[in-house]
């Protein structure tokens, strides 16, 4: 298929697509997937073996800021620790607060360093107490106090001693 066609695929035929061959798209194909309610990204389809747990670390990474602004928090509970992780550090920001407190406990203890110095207070703040116990002392030597401010006393509580260790 014409890369230059690709965006005007069904949200339903992408929906439709196996994982095999979503993960054979290119990075060119995958930016041009389309945001929104109705949009193709919004109906990629979800569980362990759905397309969100398909794409390829390559294919997060060529992700656009709209793109990750647009997945929903029950997709976000799909993304591995290295899907997270190859996210651009300002594509991680465009994260939603409810779909980043849906991230599992392995996917938060792979965010870069620099992508949490990009977390905003209201993303920290919807951080869960698991999540929050995850960090490692890198990760909280990063946090903005602002977003640290967010995080609330029982999640600071949750801290193992060596994530204090900054």
């Amino acid at each position: 298929m014409e890369t230059a066609d690709f965006s005007a695929i069904s949200s339903a035929a992408i929906a439709g697509m196996t994982t095999a061959v979503l993960s054979g798209l290119t990075t060119t194909q995958i930016q041009l997937l389309t945001t929104g309610t109705n949009g193709q990204v919004a109906g990629l389809s979800v569980g362990s073996a759905g397309q969100i747990a398909a794409l390829t670390t390559t294919q997060v990474k060529a992700l656009t800021f709209d793109q990750v602004a647009s997945l929903t928090s029950n997709q976000a509970k799909y993304l591995s620790g290295a899907q997270v992780a190859a996210l651009d550090d300002a594509d991680f920001g465009a994260l939603k607060d409810s779909a980043l407190s849906q991230l599992t406990t392995s996917a938060i203890s792979s965010i870069t360093t620099t992508q949490i110095q990009n977390l905003t207070s209201a993303q920290s703040d919807g951080l869960t107490n698991a999540q929050v116990a995850r960090l490692n002392s890198a990760q909280v030597a990063q946090i903005s106090t602002d977003a640290l401010a967010s995080i609330t006393t029982a999640a600071i509580k949750g801290l193992t001693a060596s994530a204090w260790r900054v």
